[in-house]
């Protein structure tokens, strides 16, 4: 099994077109823009491993934002290499999944943060070196 590292902390914002023009103007960033109806957000990710995450209709918030407690952070990604393995290791800790997707190029899945020491966990298996890729994100603006 390939090993497993952090790629990316997803960190909600409320405002994700000024978020990403700070960060692009501040930290020289360059992100990329995604759209998940299923979840209900949308996210600007850079391949730096920030990953800015906003509800797309704040009155009737998705599944993922759900997950959101404290405020700021969405998720702490983590890209593996068997994500099925890593999905029976949480089933077996009792860890309830919220979300979990099998799409061409990304197998992703969503972690209730309530069962796993209050952080909101996703994991993540692609190809290639690239998540925003995988995401099928596009150039921000």
């Amino acid at each position: 099994m390939k090993p497993i590292r952090m790629n990316r902390v997803s960190i909600v914002v409320p405002d994700l077109d000024a978020a990403v023009k700070d960060f692009e103007e501040v930290f020289g960033m360059s992100f990329s823009v995604a759209v998940d109806e299923e979840l209900g957000v949308k996210r600007a990710i850079s391949d730096a491993g920030l990953d800015l995450v906003a509800s797309l209709d704040p009155d009737r918030p998705g599944p993922a934002a759900a997950n959101w407690s404290g405020g700021a952070l969405a998720a702490i990604g983590f890209r593996v290499g068997d994500i099925d393995e890593i999905r029976s290791r949480m089933r077996a800790r009792g860890v309830r999944g919220i979300h979990d997707a099998d799409r061409p190029g990304l197998r992703e899945s969503i972690y209730d943060s309530h069962d796993f020491h209050d952080l909101p966990v996703a994991l993540h298996q692609y190809e290639g070196d690239s998540f925003v890729d995988a995401a099928g994100a596009a150039p921000a603006g």
